[in-house]
């Protein structure tokens, strides 16, 4: 079977020769990315002393390192830039063709037409104006040679990993899904079909091929943006950003319908498809819609925020169903994937466990499942010549220095200013390390912020002003990449790596280094805020709070001061953590926890079932000679929600009549569960006399047949020592010390949602917002509600749960099927033919594969199972409504 791996960008492109197509021709610019990286300091450089020069991209690095050595190497060009989290090295140079998109709005199209009548757009808004070129682009690029090119573009961390994966037989017949990372309007089709061709055949790709305009209205504007932001706390407030969600929205819906529709058209049943990231998170749901019993995986790269962030999204509602499209969703960390339950439980208002999501016709698992490196493929490259005579040579460089590195995108997220102004203060509190320290810092070209790179510049020139002198330079600043030989040589050489990410989803350069360190084994200075953090712990690195430059300072003092045995123990924890989750591992670990919630969801029977046939089963409710047991739900199954002193109401005389006629037949035991209490069931039901009830879900029983011989508060609540004759509660004591609290919550949100009210029950309470004056207010305190409930009592034996209209606390200790195996218990032996359970929601789910397990084992020998709605359940049957059900009972009764 077939794995489909969608991610944004493929890991191959291709690059055009224009050498014979284009002729005399040079109106075609020159590649964006083959261009130099921007020399940051010389073009912003402030009135105060500047720092040493940043080469630009083509310059020898050699030089920059070593200016006293020479271009003693030629670095090499790497095929794993830095773009999207992959490996450090040069940009290649590759002939494509120029976006066709129109130019981005302005910001002050938030103020509408009139405002922006006649008012000229800001240059700094505008895309950059292309020549007119002399031939035609779609004719050029038609005639002209293409080869197929590794690409700069994507997640190197998931390409690193599915390689590794496929080595090792964890991962076979893989077609990678995605985009070519280049605009392809001015392409034909005849081309677009010769790559699509090519490259299944040879790299097992399939292109997907969006508009110019899809493509960049999703990754400049609403990736990068909206969702990027978000997803890393941090919240856009300017009019531009809000304008660019609403323009860049239908951009971004298109290319996840691309996408899985290429996915769609591929398809064979058995097929596995594997998501990523945040670029395509709609594309679950898509491919749910078309293929329902399709095993669809998705995996986030990057954290994922607390629900109060989350909720800010406009399309909120829409990104989350998307995402619960899958079979299983995992993220990097458990903070992460809490982070998602609690968002779903809060937003959706639907019930969600420790293990995932409950929707109304099956379950999604949620997993953590960490990103490593591939230590194999890692250790072959430092063994390279390169790598080491570039460790020697950095060696004697800096010898008698203490070596601080760092290396990050340049943007808000990565903290590369929290990381100076600490080191900032670091020299300044410790003196003994100025003339001996050097920090190495390599920032990674991303959008442009003009803002912050003035501000980095002016902090780098103020340490290296302060404190450098004709020997010493404590800043090193590269605004460009390295190549990978360098960039490993420098991890090996440091003496304490700086991570000061504000937040991120897993860091895995502090991976590396720690496997670079296996000689040297020195620290590790991290971001309590990346999800490395959180596999390492702070036994293994030094943690710091990248807004806290004082402690941040002093965690680089703790670094480069520590014993050497700490230094071991610590290096010791790191490296086995990273050796224990490797990129192999995640691979085979994501597949295994896809491959099992696949097979629970197929194995335990719920599908879509027919409609109830009602007369097999009466021939058999007349055939029955030892015993009928019944145990069927009331609310939305046979009966309503409503007034418990409303009987008329909520139980019809025609469900009386019924519960009455079983329950007087010699053969039968009949049990009606209920969400109410003890004592509104027995006023609902008192014209049943002897019927069985089970109230609260489970939590207490009145056995079936036994006649009420105490007086109700005694039978409720008894006297100790005295003998509970009615009502048996089958949860313990000790399964309610959550209850006070419990109840001042619910009736902190009653308070403030006009319309609704709390029920305390015996075991629980229930919110009620049926009645409420705004519903979709009550709606967003019911998720308030399961939110601050499960948030403020994890851990102890009690879970709030939405139904319709209503929120529901209860012990997790007691249920349904609990209760029903207590009720068969009390048969002692009594043998029974026939079994009938029926219900409407999950809680019934239960009981409805345990009377399967009794049928399956030969206890009962016919079982009648009713859903109410056509819905995936583990029942065998459904019947339209509770007027169906009550029915379904009737024409069992007249034969």
């Amino acid at each position: 079977m077939t794995t489909f791996v969608a991610s944004l960008f493929l890991p191959h492109t291709i690059s055009f020769d224009l050498s014979d197509a284009k002729g005399e021709d040079n109106s075609l610019p020159t590649p964006a990315n083959s261009l130099p990286v921007p020399n940051l300091l010389a073009t912003l450089g402030s009135a105060v002393p500047s720092p040493p020069a940043t080469p630009g991209v083509d310059a020898p690095t050699t030089e920059f390192f070593f200016p006293s050595i020479g271009a003693t190497l030629t670095p090499a060009q790497s095929a794993n830039p830095p773009s999207e989290g992959g490996r450090p090295g040069m940009k290649r140079m590759l002939t494509q063709p120029r976006s066709r998109a129109p130019s981005p709005p302005p910001p002050n199209i938030a103020l509408g037409k009139a405002a922006t009548e006649g008012v000229p757009k800001p240059f700094t808004h505008q895309m950059r104006r292309r020549r007119q070129s002399s031939v035609d682009e779609t004719t050029l690029f038609a005639t002209a040679n293409w080869t197929v090119e590794p690409s700069d573009l994507g997640n190197g961390g998931l390409k690193n990993a599915i390689r590794a994966g496929e080595e090792e037989g964890k991962l076979s017949n893989r077609v990678w899904v995605g985009t070519l990372g280049m605009p392809t309007d001015a392409l034909q089709e005849e081309t677009k079909k010769s790559v699509e061709v090519l490259m299944q055949k040879n790299q097992g790709c399939l292109p997907v091929w969006v508009k110019d305009s899809d493509f960049e209205g999703t990754y400049d504007h609403f990736c990068k943006q909206i969702i990027w932001p978000m997803f890393h706390y941090q919240i856009p407030d300017e009019p531009k950003s809000k304008v660019y969600e609403d323009q860049s929205w239908k951009h971004y819906v298109a290319l996840n319908q691309a996408f899985a529709d290429a996915i769609i058209a591929q398809y064979k049943k058995g097929d596995t498809i594997w998501v990523n990231d945040y670029h395509l998170l709609l594309v679950p749901g898509m491919i749910r819609k078309a293929i329902p019993d399709a095993i669809i995986g998705f995996f986030l790269h990057v954290s994922f925020p607390s629900s109060e962030v989350f909720r800010c999204f406009a399309v909120r509602e829409q990104l989350l169903r998307g995402m619960l499209g899958c079979t299983v969703i995992a993220f990097q960390t458990t903070e992460y994937a809490r982070h998602f339950l609690q968002t779903c439980s809060r937003l959706l208002r639907l019930e969600a466990s420790s293990e995932g999501v409950y929707l109304d016709d099956r379950f999604v698992s949620v997993k953590s499942v960490p990103l490593g490196i591939d230590p194999g493929a890692l250790q072959m490259k430092r063994e390279e010549k390169e790598v080491q005579d570039w460790v020697k040579l950095l060696r004697e460089r800096y010898e008698g220095k203490r070596i601080l590195v760092g290396r990050d995108k340049f943007d808000h997220v990565r903290g590369v200013k929290q990381k100076l102004l600490a080191y900032e203060m670091f020299l300044a509190n410790y003196p003994e390390f100025r003339e001996n320290t050097v920090l190495i810092q390599v920032a990674t070209s991303t959008t442009e912020n003009r803002d912050l790179q003035t501000q980095v510049t002016d902090i780098v020139t103020r340490i290296n002003s302060t404190y450098a002198n004709l020997t010493h330079t404590p800043v090193i600043f590269l605004h460009q990449d390295i190549t990978f030989s360098q960039y490993l040589a420098m991890l090996t050489i440091a003496d304490a790596l700086i991570v000061t990410s504000l937040r991120e989803g897993m860091n895995l350069t502090c991976h590396e280094y720690a496997f670079c360190q296996s000689q040297t084994k020195h620290p590790l200075v991290l971001s309590e805020f990346t999800g490395s953090a959180d596999g390492f712990g702070k036994d293994a690195a030094v943690f710091c709070n990248p807004w806290d430059y004082k402690g941040t300072a002093k965690a680089i003092y703790d670094a480069l001061t520590m014993s050497k045995e700490e230094m071991e123990c610590r290096w010791e924890k790191l490296n086995e953590w990273v050796l224990s989750h490797t990129a192999v591992g995640w691979v085979a670990t994501f597949r295994k926890h896809l491959e099992t919630a696949y097979v629970e969801a197929t194995s335990s029977g719920a599908s879509s079932i027919p409609r109830l046939l009602i007369e097999p089963h009466i021939k058999r409710y007349h055939q029955s000679k030892n015993g009928r047991f019944f145990f069927v739900d009331y609310e939305g199954t046979t009966g309503t929600w409503g007034d418990p002193r409303n009987s008329v109401i909520t139980s019809p005389q025609v469900l009386i009549d019924a519960l009455n006629e079983l329950v007087a037949d010699p053969l039968n035991v009949v049990y009606l569960t209920s969400a109410h209490g003890p004592e509104d069931l027995e006023a609902l039901m008192r014209r049943v006399p002897k019927l069985g009830l089970v109230a609260e879900n489970g939590c207490y029983v009145r056995p079936f047949g036994r006649a009420l011989s105490t007086p109700e508060a005694e039978r409720l609540h008894p006297k100790p020592g005295q003998d509970h004759k009615d009502w048996v509660r089958l949860a313990k004591e000790d399964d309610f010390a959550w209850h006070g609290a419990v109840k001042q919550i619910f009736e902190y949100y009653a308070e403030r949602t006009t319309g609704a009210r709390v029920t305390e029950k015996n075991s629980g309470f229930i919110f009620d917002y049926s009645n409420a004056e705004d519903n979709s207010l009550g709606a967003r305190q019911a998720g308030e509600i399961i939110n601050h409930v499960n948030d403020a009592c994890a851990g102890q034996t009690v879970h709030a749960v939405p139904g319709e209209g209503v929120v529901v606390a209860e012990p997790t200790t007691v249920s349904k099927a609990k209760a029903a195996e207590y009720c068969w218990s009390l048969l002692d032996g009594r043998k029974m033919d026939f079994l009938c359970v029926a219900g409407d929601d999950r809680t019934d789910e239960d009981v409805f594969r345990w009377a399967n397990e009794l049928e399956k084992t030969g206890a009962v020998d016919s079982v009648l199972s009713v859903s109410i709605g056509e819905r995936s359940t583990q029942a065998r049957s459904w019947v339209p409504g509770t007027n169906g059900m009550v029915s379904s009972l009737e024409s069992l009764l007249r034969g």
